[in-house]
């Protein structure tokens, strides 16, 4: 792909991205991306097949950029707690870094997971994996992993819509304190 394509298809993904997180992806058509960019529609379909194709690649790749960065900054880490702990700070620090990104991810889960395998760059997959290990390491509650998974995505997650439907004015690296208090209480730490 020529740079002006790449330029091109990044524009359409920032566009997509920021429409989607505001109105949420049903809501947005092709025609509404390519009116906010200034683009003929059929100019879009030379980078996806439709826009089904266009959201899902959205949804995977900004997946997998959660689950890069929670496992390059959790690899840095020596204890169960302290790589719990970094993943959640790259959490809190995407939101801050791309709110539409997070917003897009998090509003669009129940359908975009359905797409995403367990072996595919998958942020579940990295936390849970740090925490069976911490449980194998006598460092967390002896509980299922998953339902341990689960509770601490949950805070993260329930913490992200009270921020997004603004029942709270505190961003997620404002509530990170009690996040991560709360987390560490869910796992016996």
């Amino acid at each position: 792909m020529s740079l002006k394509g790449t330029r091109t298809r990044q524009a359409i993904e920032r566009a997509a991205i920021t429409l989607f997180a505001q109105r949420g992806p049903s809501e947005v058509s092709m025609r509404d991306i390519a009116k906010e960019l200034g683009m003929q529609q059929s100019s879009l379909y030379n980078h996806w097949t439709d826009r089904q194709t266009l959201i899902r690649s959205l949804f995977q790749s900004g997946y997998g950029l959660y689950a890069d960065q929670m496992l390059k900054a959790s690899n840095d880490q020596t204890t169960s707690w302290k790589k719990v702990e970094a993943c959640l700070s790259v959490v809190c620090a995407l939101h801050e870094a791309d709110q539409h990104l997070f917003d897009f991810l998090l509003m669009h889960q129940h359908v975009g997971l359905q797409a995403v395998s367990l072996q595919e760059g998958n942020p579940v997959e990295v936390l849970f994996h740090i925490i069976q290990q911490g449980i194998q390491n006598k460092d967390f509650l002896p509980e299922d992993p998953t339902m341990l998974t689960m509770a601490v995505i949950g805070v993260v997650v329930q913490a992200a819509t009270a921020f997004h439907y603004h029942r709270t004015p505190l961003s997620l690296s404002q509530q990170k304190p009690t996040i991560t208090a709360i987390c560490k209480r869910i796992l016996g730490s």
